[in-house]
């Protein structure tokens, strides 16, 4: 398990798909093509779909996030 920081902390758990695809870099069609093919969930809340923060953090540094460490058996 990671440490918290102060930013973690103040930040939402979750971000529309215009906010998360500005996060991760990448033009928003092509989030909405990650969801399409389940590379990234998609939580649906009130009609608004919105993606988790872990789940773009995961995009940016996979092996950072992996949950069978390099070397592991």
């Amino acid at each position: 398990m990671r440490a918290t920081s102060a930013s973690d902390q103040a930040r939402p758990a979750a971000c529309s798909v215009a906010d998360g695809a500005r996060y991760v870099g990448i033009s928003e069609p092509t989030l909405w093509r990650m969801l399409r093919h389940g590379q990234v969930t998609r939580l649906k809340l009130r009609g608004r779909t919105l993606v988790r923060y872990a789940d773009l953090d995961n995009l940016l540094d996979p092996q950072a996030h992996s949950s069978n460490p390099e070397g592991a058996q």
